[in-house]
């Protein structure tokens, strides 16, 4: 019987007792970016998931009152990203709509709008890229992409003008000896969609895979069109981009966490 009595109190004890509730562990924003700030434009604030730490919403603030003006919002599914821009952020977009494959190399990406898709980007991997976007005034093509020394040195946009008529615009990049930094604006080659490609980037999903060194100049038909310097602290993080063109100087100030 003693044994018996011992057994059942035994089990009311583990019964009884409380479970430990581990805490969750956050992920170490340390190093990520904080915000991005253009010369002349509006700042952007980064905020990440506590437990993956990737990006998960982007707030953008008017340049002279601070205010939050809007942003967007990124949610991921396995191989699926959603990014769900704020009422009036983007126009004609309710969200975005994006596969990447097992690399993290984006495959396709549309737009939706009041429940009818849009192709705003797809891709083709074969022996070159091929890069199709029809969305507003950049509708063309991008292809003939050359790689030395693996970074992107030129290739070809074919697109139609506003007036109406078939253009073709052969760009050529020079490089600096600098390593490729993820958090540099203006390095994802296709300068038209930059912002979003480049929040995309934060988490390491690109186009295609990027560039080994930082942009020192684009060329646009043999005319020097962007010209890039770069600024870091003592920790090597990149602190300040400047890119010069004939619209003059815009500079980029990058803060991290």
């Amino acid at each position: 019987m003693k044994y018996i009595f011992l057994t059942i109190g035994i089990l009311v004890f583990f019964a009884c007792k409380k479970e430990k509730i581990e805490p969750i562990n956050k992920i170490d924003l340390n190093g990520k970016i904080k915000s991005i700030t253009p010369q002349l434009g509006r700042k952007q604030e980064f905020i990440y998931n506590d437990t993956t730490g990737q990006l998960w919403r982007v707030e953008i603030f008017d340049f002279n009152s601070n205010d939050t003006l809007d942003g967007l919002t990124i949610e991921r599914n396995t191989n699926k990203i959603f990014i769900y821009p704020d009422s009036g952020a983007i126009s004609y977009v309710d969200y975005f709509d994006i596969i990447i494959d097992n690399e993290g190399l984006i495959k396709t990406f549309k737009s939706w709008f009041e429940g009818r898709s849009k192709n705003f980007i797809t891709f083709n991997y074969t022996n070159k890229l091929n890069y199709f976007s029809d969305l507003g005034t950049t509708n063309g093509r991008y292809d003939r992409f050359k790689i030395i020394d693996g970074n992107y040195t030129s290739f070809i946009h074919q697109y139609t003008s506003d007036f109406g008529y078939p253009v073709k615009d052969t760009f050529s990049i020079t490089y600096t000896n600098l390593p490729y930094n993820k958090y540099a604006p203006l390095q994802k080659l296709l300068i038209y969609q930059s912002e979003i490609l480049d929040y995309l980037g934060y988490d390491d999903n690109y186009l295609f895979p990027q560039n080994k060194n930082l942009i020192d100049s684009i060329h646009i038909n043999g005319e020097r069109i962007y010209d890039f310097e770069y600024e870091f602290n003592s920790l090597n993080q990149l602190v300040k981009t400047y890119v010069t063109s004939n619209g003059g100087l815009q500079e980029y100030t990058i803060e991290y966490y």
